[in-house]
């Protein structure tokens, strides 16, 4: 009797059906389970960091109030600490910087700012008492215009500073050129009690009345007449430390930069 043959290329053919077919639902389960876990996490993201945006705006808002205020020694600088804001729910750390300022400069006539100690602008330059010792270079570029630019440097009381003796007479830049003047730090060396602090002139002689010149000025410590409030909310499980230190992976940290001429 003939035995029935047997096609051996088939066995297990359903089996391995049935291992594909669950190994896809599982892939299937396994992704659905990860978006829905990231989308939570995404909305508790969202839930804590409204409470951190409303810290941040706090802070900042503090930071201008006490600079419209003229309290502006009352801030840190950035670079010694922050002051701290405690909320019913989160914290806020703001403090200020100083960066470049940029001026738009209409005519002939001249442009004059000032350079001095933001945290005691009303006393004589002391830059010991500023961070790094305080200005010692000045970086100034002539950013667009139709005609070159002077700028000159002497005492706020107008005497001539000595030393390096061109930074008294006009320095001449060009459209599109950038001057870079070293050794401020050289100009304060006034006899005692001579006023230190510095004032910054700059003028187009050639300039017709409606012509538009606009420089970019900046200091190696930064313009004080340009204090940037940098504030920083966060928010969490639990209210955050002072200063927005904590490290705990729930809180969450959100940083705004306001810019505010004096």
């Amino acid at each position: 009797m003939n035995t029935p043959s047997h096609n051996s290329q088939e066995s297990g053919v359903t089996l391995l059906l049935a291992v594909f077919l669950m190994s896809g639902l599982v892939l299937i389960s396994t992704t659905i389970a990860f978006l829905t876990v990231q989308q939570i996490r995404q909305s508790r993201a969202a839930t804590y960091s409204e409470p951190a945006f409303a810290a941040a705006k706090a802070g900042a808002e503090q930071g201008i109030w006490q600079i419209k205020r003229s309290e502006s020694s009352g801030i840190s600088s950035c670079d010694d600490g922050s002051n701290n804001l405690p909320l019913s729910n989160a914290t806020a750390a703001y403090c200020t910087s100083n960066g470049e300022a940029t001026f738009n400069i209409k005519g002939s006539d001249p442009y004059i700012f000032y350079l001095y100690d933001p945290e005691d602008p009303n006393t004589d330059l002391d830059l010991s008492g500023m961070r790094d010792g305080g200005y010692h270079n000045m970086t100034v570029t002539l950013q667009s215009g139709k005609h070159n630019m002077n700028l000159s440097i002497t005492r706020v009381s107008g005497d001539p500073v000595g030393t390096p003796v061109s930074y008294p007479v006009p320095v001449t830049l060009a459209v599109g050129g950038t001057k870079i003047i070293n050794n401020l730090n050289g100009l304060q060396n006034g006899a005692p009690g001579e006023d230190d602090r510095m004032q910054v002139t700059l003028q187009c002689s050639s300039c017709a009345a409606n012509d538009l010149t606009t420089m970019v000025v900046n200091t190696d410590v930064g313009m004080p007449t340009f204090p940037t409030v940098d504030s920083i909310g966060c928010a969490g499980v639990v209210t955050p430390d002072a200063g927005c230190a904590g490290t705990n992976s729930d809180q969450y940290n959100r940083r705004i930069q306001v810019t505010v001429p004096e």
